[in-house]
């Protein structure tokens, strides 16, 4: 059915009265969107001969964000998905790929590994329409690479983002959501995976490596 002007307004002011309606009542809903993003088209071809290790801080597995509209909240859970997409990644650019409990320190040094990759969230933030107009999602990663005695040797930033128009639908902001967040963290993540070699410090671990000819 193709709803002409007036039909969307007609509708619109409906939604409005049955949100000023709930307003009244004190109540709140929560939507949580569900997050799939997944990896596809990476041009990386070889792995490289190390095993590294890779810490999730707590603040990074449960990072959030929440918009409140009316009586509505609505959460994106970006950290928990941001975990599953990296254990993705990382395999495809290294030999093997473990779990550490925390930063290594000069005190406290893993030499199992020989670097550890900490990625977190520099900045996330979507928007949502009333009722019509564009979804958007855009979020940064920083990631920072450590030695084995936890000293940084390499922090950049990859970011992506995600934009979806979809028309009348208040109720189903929770799926365009989580679409376009999808959407951002699946770009990020290609180019952290893509453009992980040419980050000028990693080079310069790879030729302190033997992996890379001197310039």
């Amino acid at each position: 059915m193709i709803l002409n002007g007036d039909n969307r307004l007609k509708i619109l002011v409906r939604l409005l009265l049955l949100m000023f309606a709930v307003v009244l009542s004190g109540c709140t809903f929560n939507h949580v969107s569900e997050l799939r993003p997944s990896l596809d088209n990476s041009t990386v071809k070889e792995k490289l001969p190390f095993v590294v290790g890779v810490y999730y801080s707590p603040q990074f597995r449960d990072y959030e964000q929440a918009r409140l509209k009316m009586v509505h909240r609505w959460i994106v859970p970006v950290g928990n998905a941001s975990v599953t997409l990296f254990d993705k990644a990382i395999p495809l650019l290294f030999d093997d790929v473990v779990p550490v409990e925390g930063i290594p320190t000069p005190a406290k040094r893993n030499d199992k590994v020989a670097a550890v990759i900490e990625p977190s969230i520099e900045e996330f933030d979507f928007e949502l329409p009333l009722a019509l107009g564009d979804y958007t999602a855009d979020i940064t990663y920083r990631i920072t690479l450590r030695n084995s005695d936890g000293t940084g040797f390499a922090s950049w930033t990859v970011e992506g983002h995600g934009r979806q128009g979809v028309g009348l639908g208040y109720l189903t902001h929770a799926t365009p959501i989580g679409q376009v967040t999808d959407a951002a963290m699946q770009e990020a993540m290609r180019k952290f995976v893509d453009g992980f070699r040419e980050v000028p410090e990693v080079r310069a671990w790879l030729r302190q490596s033997g992996l890379l000819r001197t310039e």
